[in-house]
């Protein structure tokens, strides 16, 4: 779920700096959003990894069945 709100946030900063470089005669907004575009992409994949490994660990994606991993 941290991972969600996240990418919410860094979606809403796009949009915002796609918004503000249409005031801009630079591409400044334009690059630093393809930036946080490829962030977010980064970790995607790195959130995935770690459910893969999960699933290859404990053969389940089921939360509830997990109990190792409380402390």
């Amino acid at each position: 779920m941290v991972l969600i709100g996240i990418e919410l946030v860094l979606n809403a900063a796009n949009i915002n700096l796609v918004a503000f470089a249409q005031y801009d005669s630079k591409f400044q907004g334009i690059m630093f959003s393809l930036f946080v575009i490829v962030v977010a992409v980064a970790e995607s994949s790195i959130a995935l990894a770690i459910i893969f490994k999960v699933y290859q660990y404990y053969q389940s994606s089921n939360l509830d069945e997990i109990n190792e991993l409380k402390g």
